[in-house]
């Protein structure tokens, strides 16, 4: 049984072999939970790579905690369509750790 992924952590994607850090989560109506992944450093012209999501258990934890991640202020809010909790985080710093 793998280790529920969290934000900050880096993970692989099974399939493309990609590495990155997970950055956001989002939970689909039947249950279907997907994590936005940013693959680490730059293409030749200086630019991120894009981020991509996919659902979680197409994700492998490679390194927990990469990121320190601080919890701030959690709210219940309606959003259109229904209601629910958006949590955020702020990163701590901005050093990994590999």
């Amino acid at each position: 049984m793998n280790k529920k992924i969290q934000l900050g952590d880096r993970v692989k994607d099974i399939i493309t072999g990609i590495t990155g850090i997970a950055v956001a989560t989002t939970k689909w109506t039947f249950g279907c939970d997907r994590i936005t992944v940013q693959p680490e450093g730059c293409d030749e012209k200086k630019e991120p790579f894009p981020a991509f999501s996919v659902d979680e258990p197409q994700l492998k934890l490679v390194k927990a905690n990469v990121l320190k991640l601080r919890p701030i202020k959690k709210t219940t809010k309606k959003v259109t369509g229904g209601g629910g909790i958006t949590a955020g985080f702020q990163v701590k710093k901005m050093v990994t750790r590999h």
